[in-house]
């Protein structure tokens, strides 16, 4: 399973969910609409399996829903319980660094569920005082 953000393109933000947000592919921010995504994926195939849009604050508050907000890692947490409540779930999870948090992992873990995370740019470290 791949757990992922979209940002799906608009061209109207007088829509429920539009807003502004950082595409990576596009390498700015763009209006369109935000979707935390679990995809399945094998050696032959690939299909999305969940999904829940994701609004931001001020976007809900234009629609007098402020209470409606969710922070995505919570959002993507309630879809990692549903995807581990299956029968036959996969037993791999692959997710960005945005993703990789310590509350998530532990649902992961506590599902038996193993996970791989790639980083989200390449760090730097210092040992013993040399980079």
């Amino acid at each position: 399973m791949s757990l992922d953000e979209h940002v799906i393109p608009h061209s109207s933000d007088d829509i429920e969910g539009a807003g502004y947000f950082y595409s990576t592919t596009e390498n700015k921010s763009i209006l369109g609409m935000s979707l935390i995504m679990m995809h399945y994926y094998d050696a032959g195939k690939e299909y999305p399996v969940f999904f829940k849009y994701y609004r931001k604050k001020d976007e809900l508050a234009k629609w007098h829903k402020e209470e409606e907000f969710r922070e995505k890692n919570e959002i993507a947490r309630d879809l990692i319980e549903r995807m581990c409540a299956l029968p036959n779930a996969p037993s791999t999870f692959l997710m960005d660094s945005y993703f990789m948090t310590k509350e998530n992992v532990k649902i992961l873990k506590k599902h038996g569920k193993h996970y791989v995370s790639r980083p989200k740019r390449n760090w730097i470290a210092t040992y013993l005082h040399k980079r």
